[in-house]
């Protein structure tokens, strides 16, 4: 390949990833964009499997590089790509971020084949393991265990957990037996993959950490975010509390319940300036409307009218809270103004990426499981 070409394929091909990671940072970005994105991208990436340039021996520099690179290795099959993927992974976060997304992007059968003549190192088998959930692929059996080591790293024994959940039923019992993990890693990824699999214990024990005396301030993110989507009638009142102390987290958590007094409260934070910002995210989550923003002075008594900061404007949400509420059952659970179910969650989860479309995701697996976990039916109502 030309040079000049090898250099305009790698830089649209880093663009296009740098995008792709600012559409999943957003709350709400619509698959088909993400879609469409990520076809331009592998067109590029086979442009540049199609080359013979060398393979760094460091790892590169950012992320997008480490994508492009790591991209063209799998796509070609080359003999480079075990020794890129040992002395590049466990470098840094984002740069495993990258190689991740590559394996579930690029890797073809063959390829998985020749990851499994070795045991790999610790960061790598957390990298397979963490390809292998997304892509439905179950892990052999001996990496698993490895992986489950009481003695490996805490973040490599949680990918494994969560692997369970994905792709191997039959060894719930090895998640049901970390559900009080004083790793709170290790703990969160037990009880993800419980729920997932349909585990009333699960439930239990995650119901279990949420008393009334719990403090949300301190409590682990990821629990109140679990509980927010598998138990949002139990975890309510702590993110109230959250709401008022942290309205940037607190708000998107209490959105995630779909709870008709969740919408209430995120109605009353939409018309304080300090949190309409975040109010107005967690409305769209529960309405699926994305309100207008109009200046200050427009809604509030500004105490500096030189001041040209615009806000979400709640006129929009108050005349739909009017039309709803009436017409919301408290037991019925929403979002984007859907009830849901396991249908309308698998629907909204195809239709949404980002950290919107996360959610959904996590929603419609619980949705899948053979018992709702908040009431022990088939909805995802409560």
């Amino acid at each position: 390949m030309h040079s000049s070409l090898f250099t305009t394929h790698t830089l649209s091909a880093k663009t296009l990833y740098r995008r792709r990671q600012t559409l999943l940072r957003q709350f709400f970005s619509r698959r088909d964009t993400l879609q469409s994105l990520e076809k331009r991208l592998a067109g590029h990436i086979s442009a540049l499997a199609l080359t013979s340039e060398p393979v760094p021996d460091a790892a590169p520099s950012c992320a997008a590089e480490t994508f492009v690179q790591f991209a063209a290795l799998l796509v070609s099959d080359r003999e480079e790509l075990l020794t890129a993927l040992n002395q590049w992974s466990g470098e840094d976060d984002t740069l495993d971020e990258a190689m991740l997304y590559a394996l579930t992007f690029c890797a073809s059968p063959s390829t998985w084949k020749r990851l499994q003549i070795e045991m790999p190192s610790p960061a790598r088998l957390e990298l397979q393991i963490k390809a292998r959930s997304r892509l439905g692929k179950p892990l052999p059996e001996n990496e698993l265990e490895e992986a489950l080591d009481p003695s490996q790293p805490v973040s490599l024994q949680g990918a494994a957990l969560e692997h369970i959940g994905h792709c191997c039923p039959q060894l719930l019992n090895v998640a049901s037996a970390r559900y009080h993990d004083s790793h709170a890693e290790i703990q969160l990824a037990a009880l993800s993959a419980g729920l997932r699999l349909g585990d009333h214990a699960a439930s239990e024990a995650l119901r279990s950490e949420f008393e009334p005396s719990t403090d949300p301030s301190v409590a682990e993110p990821g629990l109140l975010r679990l509980g927010a989507i598998a138990l949002p009638n139990q975890v309510m009142p702590s993110l109230e509390i959250l709401a008022e102390e942290n309205p940037k987290d607190g708000l998107w958590l209490l959105a995630l319940t779909g709870q008709r007094d969740a919408a209430a409260t995120v109605l009353r934070k939409l018309q304080e300036p300090r949190s309409a910002d975040d109010a107005a995210i967690a409305w769209q989550w529960l309405s699926g409307q994305a309100l207008p923003r109009r200046p200050r002075l427009h809604l509030v008594e500004a105490q500096q009218p030189s001041s040209d900061d615009n806000l979400p404007d709640p006129a929009h949400a108050l005349q739909w809270w009017q039309q709803q509420e009436t017409q919301w059952p408290a037991t019925q659970r929403r979002a984007f103004g859907i009830a849901l179910d396991e249908n309308t969650a698998h629907t909204l989860a195809d239709s949404w990426s980002g950290q919107a479309g996360d959610a959904l995701s996590d929603i419609a697996a619980l949705c899948h499981s053979h018992y709702d976990v908040e009431q022990g039916g088939k909805q995802c109502t409560n």
